[in-house]
């Protein structure tokens, strides 16, 4: 009896038609709004519309010499490395824990993964209330157990705001990378740590030669993807601080809204998000450098 075709002429054409209606829906959500962020970049809007006198790279230039820019960038890229390094550092951990046998561990697994599914509305606001300055029930714990003698304002002191928001995030975020990280340490065939075991390898030993070469690229790529959302979030901090106090906390996803919802230059607002772009680019390109390398070597 012949074997069956399992790939016929048409089969090709069959897939592009049916995948042209969602590109065409992709194209249109995607690029042509950008195509007008790049138009309105070059324009002088101040006021709601979307019509101005063209400026050319003014709006681009203005921004070179505007400390709420370098500010809210300065932010941004604390915001954005914080954020992503204790992720990372949490997430492994906990996903390598995870790996291991143990009582209840579904349980676990299912109660780490609970912030991340939560929703983001609901999980900050009970955060913010939690940090209250007066009535927050963190700081009344730290004076219970005399940590600390008086209420600490976590979202309206400079020295602690920043720390603040950066801990909500890695608790609601962090579930991403534990997630990643523990699907490819299933995949380790346990023959590997056998053998290794055999030759006398150690925890350490074979944590160096076996599991991180192996989980490299998948951790590379949870960091990347980490680092762009983390980069333009914009609720957890409008929420917890609507980016004070005194712009202790004024990011560029918040510069971009306010530019534009609030003082209405759409132009500049407009020119500000093209360069958050072109600063993601470059993180993705350094990223994907990095992943390259990690996936040669693996």
């Amino acid at each position: 009896m012949e074997k069956a075709t399992a790939i016929y002429p048409n089969d090709k054409k069959l897939a592009y038609v049916s995948i042209f209606p969602s590109f065409l829906v992709i194209l249109f959500l995607s690029f042509v709004p950008l195509l007008i962020v790049i138009r309105n970049s070059f324009l002088k809007i101040d006021t709601g519309s979307f019509e101005g006198k063209f400026v050319g790279f003014k709006n681009y230039l203005f921004f070179l010499s505007d400390p709420s820019f370098h500010n809210a960038f300065i932010n941004s890229m604390i915001w954005t490395f914080g954020s992503v390094s204790l992720d990372m550092i949490l997430g492994l951990g906990l996903a390598l824990l995870l790996n291991e046998s143990f009582k209840f561990r579904g349980f676990a697994r299912a109660a780490i993964i609970s912030p991340y599914l939560m929703p983001s509305i609901v999980a900050i606001t009970a955060w913010r209330f939690m940090m209250d300055d007066f009535n927050g029930i963190i700081s009344h714990f730290l004076m219970k157990l005399n940590i600390i003698d008086e209420p600490i304002g976590w979202l309206s002191d400079q020295d602690w705001a920043m720390f603040a928001v950066i801990m909500i995030s890695v608790w609601k975020l962090f579930p991403f990378i534990v997630i990643a990280v523990l699907g490819i340490l299933q995949s380790i065939p346990n023959e590997l740590y056998e053998a290794a075991r055999i030759d006398g390898a150690g925890p350490w030993r074979r944590f160096f030669k076996i599991t991180f070469p192996y989980i490299l690229p998948v951790f590379l790529l949870s960091s990347l993807l980490r680092a762009i959302w983390t980069f333009h979030k914009f609720d957890i901090i409008l929420i917890l601080t609507d980016g004070g106090p005194l712009d202790t906390t004024n990011t560029l996803p918040m510069f971009v809204f306010y530019e534009a919802f609030t003082t209405f230059k759409m132009g500049r607002a407009s020119a500000s998000a093209i360069l958050m772009l072109l600063i993601l680019l470059v993180l993705a390109l350094i990223y994907l450098y990095f992943m390259r390398k990690a996936e040669k070597k693996s």
